[in-house]
């Protein structure tokens, strides 16, 4: 093809395009997006993130931090149609996020990591409007950590009128730590008697116990030597919260089985502080 050939397609299509006609576009098919966002989260591992993490471990926080945001972008830059191609999208640059939030909360900047969490969020929500508030209960216990303590109530009580299920009871524990921490401890204390007896009312052991477990820390860090002891006798006491017997009532045990479960219940390898305790075979209630 001659230079002239060339000039002149050019000048024909730069016509067109002044003239307002449309040039055919070629979209990607499905299969084609879910190479080509395969191929850009392999480009952005191997050449952002690793790196980033790399340089954490060294202690290059500033290098990590530029590199995290910088895969931030190249995520954001790119559309997608098909639904594994948008997924793949947003699972990596949420958890990018996220690992630039646990940077940020390293140099002691806590207001830009909550920040950086908040948009995690945000993104997630878009999508997936439905779903948890993992990253919402991250800035605000950054929030917490960081002792802006009314900024992390806002983001608390948000979750809590949602009623996301998965942290519908942290978010009250959240809230009633921040009470608790910036002086307020009636209010604290208040949060989680309320929630006590909606716990009850509901009929969810589990959430019982749990908020005993943090009505006892409560107690304990104010001194409050009676009301620890109460609680710790209540996260003692055996009567399934169902049937009020505690005939039928066995202890949980946690860690690896090496044979069967005699005289117990097996509760998994993993336990917390607030982990139930015991067993109604009656009812098959953990609490």
């Amino acid at each position: 093809m001659s230079h002239i050939q060339v000039l002149a397609g050019t000048v024909l299509m730069s016509s067109a395009l002044l003239a307002g006609l449309h040039l055919p576009v070629f979209a990607l098919s499905e299969r084609e997006e879910e190479i080509a966002a395969s191929s850009k989260h392999k480009f952005i591992q191997e050449a952002l993130v690793a790196p980033a993490m790399e340089a954490y471990r060294k202690g290059d926080f500033v290098r990590a931090l530029k590199l995290q945001q910088r895969a931030v972008e190249e995520w954001k830059s790119e559309e997608y149609s098909s639904k594994w191609a948008k997924d793949t999208r947003l699972v990596q640059m949420c958890e990018i996020l996220n690992h630039e939030g646990f940077f940020l909360k390293s140099m002691g900047r806590f207001a830009d990591a909550a920040q950086a969490y908040l948009e995690a969020d945000q993104e997630w929500s878009k999508s997936r409007p439905e779903s948890t508030h993992r990253y919402a209960m991250e800035a605000g216990e950054t929030y917490v950590e960081g002792k802006m303590y009314d900024k992390a109530k806002e983001i608390f009580e948000g979750i809590i009128s949602s009623q996301d299920p998965h942290y519908w009871l942290a978010a009250h524990f959240g809230l009633s730590k921040a009470y608790a921490l910036e002086g307020n401890s009636k209010q604290a204390e208040k949060e989680l008697t309320d929630l006590f007896h909606i716990s009850r009312f509901r009929q969810s052991p589990n959430a019982v116990r749990s908020v005993r477990t943090q009505l006892l820390q409560l107690y304990l860090s104010l001194g409050r030597k009676k009301d620890a002891e109460k609680i710790q006798a209540q996260l003692q006491d055996k009567h399934c919260p169902k049937c009020g017997s505690a005939e039928n009532v066995v202890p949980i045990g946690y860690g690896l089985l090496h044979g069967p479960a005699v005289g117990f219940h097996p509760g998994g390898c993993v336990s917390s502080p607030d982990s139930p305790r015991w067993w109604c075979n009656t009812d098959g209630t953990s609490f």
